[in-house]
């Protein structure tokens, strides 16, 4: 099911640019869902980046699941991605599409180095500029910030840690990141290896090996999405939602939302709401 989709309007008179042409959100749940690797004729790159639930993605003879957080890099043709078989819940995406240019030379370079599937946080300034598209239906954007805006994308993607593509992803990991999804305060290492009867060194080194990122710096991630939202839908005090987000110092949660988001987390709260009653005002 399609949420929302954008087409970007850009000068194709400078064939030798890369370009974004689409932005487009959707829904999947349906076990017949895939998009095959067979489109002779289509000439483009995406990125396809996961928001909730599990989508899975083959390339190269290698299929790997993709969670929230992730997304994989690849020119149309050139890959499968679909909803798997056992998805126990619906797989909400959006999907970044450019052309133009080199866009396939600059696809595979970003690919033979790092792997097709990245892990690109909720707070990367591109994942920002996305959420802020999303009510838009057509954007027009001269040739230099068309290429600017792929740039940022794949600028962001060569920054952040990768995935491990090479080996399918065990059971565990999946239940680690449903675990962390479901529990209503973002857990400790311990409690999650507790859950799950295995020691905190085994999890933490296995989810290094599969996710590319420590486990102690996703529930970081994790936690700062939780504060984020909380911040934005209920009017708890500071202190609670700190709480609700893993944190039994306040000033310690204080310090690290400050350092993902620039911003006290009043600051942001009051920030938003303006930016809210501005826009609905208008």
């Amino acid at each position: 099911m399609i949420l929302s989709n954008i087409l970007f309007m850009t000068d194709e008179n400078r064939l030798d640019l890369p370009r974004p042409f689409y932005l487009q959100w959707e829904e999947q749940h349906q076990r017949y869902y895939s998009f095959k690797e067979n489109r002779k004729g289509q000439e483009h790159a995406i990125f396809h980046y996961c928001l909730s639930g599990r989508g899975q993605v083959r390339y190269r003879g290698e299929t790997c699941d993709v969670l929230p957080g992730y997304g994989f890099l690849c020119a149309i043709d050139e890959a499968d991605y679909f909803y798997p078989a056992d998805g126990g819940e619906p797989w909400c995406f959006w999907w970044f599409g450019f052309k133009g240019g080199n866009y396939r030379e600059l696809t595979h370079a970003l690919v033979e180095r790092f792997g097709a599937v990245f892990h690109l946080p909720e707070y990367d300034p591109f994942c920002r500029k996305v959420n802020d598209l999303k009510n838009k239906n057509k954007i027009i954007l001269n040739e230099f910030d068309g290429a600017a805006m792929v740039n940022e994308l794949l600028g962001a993607l060569s920054r952040h840690k990768v995935h491990n593509l090479n080996k399918n992803m065990p059971q565990i990991i999946k239940e680690t990141t449903l675990l962390i999804r479901e529990m209503p305060e973002i857990p400790r290492i311990g409690e999650l290896s507790g859950e799950l009867g295995i020691s905190r060194e085994y999890l933490s080194r296995l989810f290094h090996t599969y996710m590319g990122v420590s486990l102690q710096k996703y529930l970081q991630q994790q936690s700062m999405k939780k504060a984020e939202d909380l911040l934005l839908k209920t009017d708890w005090p500071i202190s609670e939602i700190a709480q609700k987000c893993g944190y039994y110092s306040t000033s310690s949660f204080i310090r690290i939302f400050n350092r993902y988001f620039n911003n006290s987390p009043s600051q942001y709260r009051s920030q938003m709401y303006q930016s809210f009653n501005s826009d609905v005002s208008s």
